[in-house]
């Protein structure tokens, strides 16, 4: 081990450094067995000590991610907490399609774990409702430093269906892969998929193992086009459920400000899934977890707990009970009386009513070793405020060190006679002699439990598995007590799925369309929902359709009705082309199946009908109009949208899409609808379409870098008119790229369309608007190496070729991008006049994007007719 004051930026290891040569010294002038005693525990210390005090810089994890069958939908998120969505609870069931006030079991749920390192010191990682911060952030760590990989990409939760699964074998099995494979198993996070980078725009973490897949050919690559596809277990080809999910997050992103606990340093693989068993009732209303938790640090922890934290809601959540089975290693909650009283009046719940269910979590993998319950308040049974308090409660005492002990509350520290246990409530509540919430008559606590697996230690490198199930336990005829009853008796059956390994043996799974089927919100069935297909549905709104055989939003292959008029537009297949056919586009928007092609559906014209009035301020409190021509960093560029104006009306308009496209490098969007003082707020609304009192739908979806925006009539009555539809506030980023004293940045109109009310297109062009920023702090002499040398692109536009002239410089490469923002070119070392014929590119706009020698780069907007 060597110490010295270079090899350390913190004083603090220096000072250990230095006492451990101190130790040394001092052990020397004793005996050599001391010594090397002493030495190893000093570097224990060291070590523990440079482990814990290394933070990243993740952000808050914000995926989410619905997991559904036709009696579940529940939310998943990937920092630790499900089962909610910061707000509200999201674990329903039984779900039912456009349900007024629907019924939720679970209010929220969190992964806990703690232990202990070699020098004593607790690592502690948990999470509840991000009240006080995270403990969790997503993606993996690196195997070998235990540091966090790619934190904002990895915020995703992945999904595969079934029937997506079950088309791909069958393609691979009539001769090999020959039709589409679904994007979701292109997406797959499997080790090594080479579509991986292509389609999630980052790379996987090299030779490391992710989600789980079928491994056909035993390569140990996952190759969707060798005929490998996803399952919950790995290398387990029968693993297939009817939908399932997967995530990974880690405890070392940053600080721990849930708990203040020290990490553990671990990387937590999620998969999520369950069944669709229309004829097994009990299977189809549980939900089955896989945590495969891996301890990515370079030292051992010891006494490590990891807990399952649940926050039962049994509907209305003013009245439940909770206890255990222990032999059973389940945890559960029932009503307290037989009516879960529906209205609730705890507002934004709703109640089960007479003969109220049991909600139960089983740990399917191992023994459940303590389990305990805290309430939400600050008393000694409380919720823990410290990293050592939530450890306890892993470990099965409370907060405060107090045991657990049988009878009453379990919270009895002036009884010399207690008994401690490791269970709460571990007593069926029929039995009038056991010990549960019945028996000790209590009520009002709205108690959070805890459950906990216990591993003496979690060696370097090694890996834990823990399966749980949630399950739903409700025989209409029975009362609150006699579902416990039947819960009691139905776990059992829920284990033998796990021990059997789900062999589902006749278990009725329904069948999916093949052919036309239908996709809700893909209301033009060509591959994907999107804006597009609201023009689609205003055309039809107010129309009718024959009723699918099941009713929904789900995205997945669903059979047209016959006949198959309007079966398309009427999005959730009741009948009827209204309201909730715009709503389920909205929840499904952007999702793709095979038909997809990746064309661009609108134009990308130059013209005068989309425009952009353009305003700058540099005030600190801006007073609209604002004068300044140039707009400086941290300062705001205001964008009023236009389509038509008085001088040029849009003549016999039903509907228009477009999307503006902006550098995020350069332009902040401030949050829509946030009334910015003196600037108003960004927004795009119905604008004129409605002046003449007509019903229109329009909306506004942001991603990164793109501003999506559709407003369609609702009638099917074209109208005349032009004017202002909304506007754009953009902050310039304080970081945004200065190499000269003026900078610009284009905001363009893209992939636009204008359609009237008998479907046919209206011919529309649109133009960018060019803000121009600058640094105050810049100093052109000191940076005019950095900046990028001038070319010239000709003709533009252009019906055959570009020219791009570079004059006397050479570029590293010259690439070129569709307004999708895929590379469609790319030219390598090239210099003089650039030749780029169009050869068989699309019409429409493009982005040359030039990469000069001396590293600069400029870019460049060119129209091919």
């Amino acid at each position: 081990l060597i110490c010295t004051k270079g090899h350390s930026k913190l004083d603090h290891l220096v000072f250990l450094c230095l006492n451990l040569l101190k130790l040394k010294n001092i052990t020397q002038r004793n005996n050599h067995i001391i010594m090397k005693k002493q030495l190893l525990l000093a570097a224990i210390l060291i070590a523990s000590f440079w482990n814990k005090t290394i933070a990243q810089n993740c952000v808050e994890s914000l995926a989410t991610k619905y997991i559904q069958n036709s009696d579940m939908k529940i939310m998943f998120r990937n920092g630790g907490d499900m089962f909610w969505n910061g707000a509200q609870a999201q674990y329903t069931v039984p779900y039912v399609y456009n349900q007024p006030s629907p019924v939720h079991s679970i209010f929220a749920a969190g992964t806990w774990m703690g232990g202990y390192d070699m020098g004593g010191s607790l690592l502690l990682a948990a999470q509840t409702y991000r009240s006080n911060g995270n403990d969790y952030w997503a993606g993996p760590l690196t195997p070998s430093t235990g540091a966090t990989v790619d934190c904002s990409s990895f915020d995703h939760i992945w999904k595969v269906q079934r029937w997506a699964i079950e088309q791909h074998i069958t393609d691979y099995n009539n001769g090999g892969i020959t039709n589409p494979v679904d994007l979701s198993l292109l997406k797959w996070p499997g080790k090594g998929n080479p579509f991986f980078t292509s389609q999630m725009g980052f790379a996987l973490p090299a030779g490391q193992d992710l989600a789980p897949f079928y491994d056909r050919n035993g390569d140990a690559i996952y190759n969707p086009y060798d005929g490998d596809y996803p399952v919950f277990e790995h290398a387990n080809p029968n693993a297939i459920a009817e939908e399932i999910l997967w995530s990974v997050f880690n405890d070392n992103g940053n600080l721990h400000t849930q708990t203040n606990g020290l990490p553990l340093k671990v990387e937590v693989q999620q998969t999520a899934y369950l069944f669709e068993c229309n004829n097994d009732p009990l299977l189809n209303k549980t939900l089955f977890v896989k945590h495969k938790v891996i301890n990515r640090s370079s030292l051992p922890i010891f006494d490590y707990y990891y807990g399952v934290w649940v926050d039962f809601d049994m509907g209305c959540a003013n009245d439940d009970y909770v206890g255990t089975i222990p032999s059973k290693n389940t945890l559960y909650a029932y009503n307290q009386d037989n009516n879960d009283d529906n209205p609730c009046g705890i507002a934004g719940q709703a109640g089960y009513g007479l003969n109220p269910p049991v909600q139960a979590v089983t740990i399917l993998s191992h023994p459940l070793a303590r389990s305990i319950y805290h309430i939400n308040s600050s008393q000694p049974t409380g919720d823990p405020s410290s990293a050592l308090g939530y450890y306890r409660l892993l470990s099965g005492t409370f907060p405060n060190a107090v045991p657990l002990t049988i009878g009453g509350s379990g919270y009895n520290p002036g009884d010399p006679n207690a008994v401690a246990t490791d269970f709460m409530f571990p007593d069926n509540p029929n039995d009038p002699l056991g010990w549960s919430m019945v028996t000790a008559n209590l009520s009002g606590l709205d108690q959070r439990v805890v459950g906990s697996v216990a591993i003496d230690s979690l060696l370097p490198g090694r890996n834990i598995v823990i399966d749980l199930a949630y399950s739903y336990h409700r025989d209409p005829d029975s009362s609150n007590l006699q579902n416990v009853n039947l819960m009691y008796q139905q776990v059992d059956a829920v284990q033998q799925y796990y021990d059997d390994n789900f062999s589902l043996v006749g278990c009725g799974q329904p069948t999916y369309c093949t052919t036309n089927c239908v996709y809700p919100g893909d209301a033009n069935n060509n591959g994907v929902d999107n804006d597009f297909d609201i023009l689609e549905m205003g055309l039809k709104y107010g129309g009718s359709a024959i009723t699918r055989s099941q009713i929904g939003d789900q995205w997945m292959p669903h059979t047209p009705p016959n006949p198959i008029v309007n079966a398309y537009v009427d999005a959730n297949g009741d009948n009827a082309v209204d309201d909730l056919d715009l709503i389920v586009n909205r929840t499904n928007w952007q999702e793709r199946h095979s038909l997809y092609t990746g064309a661009v559906e609108g134009f990308n014209t130059v013209g005068t009908d989309l425009t952009f009035d353009r305003f700058y301020t540099n005030s600190t409190l801006p007073v609209f109009p604002p004068t300044d021509t140039i707009v400086e960093l941290n300062n705001y560029a205001v964008l009023d949208v236009n389509f038509g104006d008085v001088a040029q009306n849009i003549t016999d308009l039903h509907g228009v899409t477009f999307r503006v496209n902006y550098d995020e490098m350069v332009l902040d969007l401030e949050r829509p609808y946030y009334n910015r003082p003196g600037l108003g707020s960004t927004a795009l609304t119905n604008g004129w379409l409605d002046d003449d009192g007509a019903a229109v739908h329009s909306r506004m979806t942001l991603e990164d870098g793109r501003i999506h925006y559709v407003g369609t009539r609702l009638n099917q009555v074209n109208y005349t008119g032009g004017g202002n539809i909304g506007r754009l506030i953009f902050k310039v980023d304080t970081n945004a790229l200065v190499n000269a004293n003026i900078m610009s940045t284009d905001v363009c109109f893209e992939d636009f369309k204008a359609i009237r009310a008998d479907g046919s297109t209206i011919s529309i062009g649109a133009q960018c608007a060019t803000i121009l920023y600058r640094d105050p702090n810049y100093l052109s002499v000191r940076k005019l190496a950095e900046i990028a040398p001038a070319i010239r692109i000709y003709p533009n536009p252009t019906n055959y070729q570009l020219n791009i002239d570079l004059g006397e410089v050479r570029a590293e490469s010259i690439e070129l991008f569709n307004v999708l923002g895929k590379q469609v070119r790319r030219l390598e070392h090239v210099s003089g006049v650039v030749e780029m014929p169009k050869d068989n590119l699309a019409q429409g706009m493009y982005t040359v994007v030039v990469h000069f020698e001396n590293g600069t780069r400029s870019s460049h907007k060119v129209l091919f007719n």
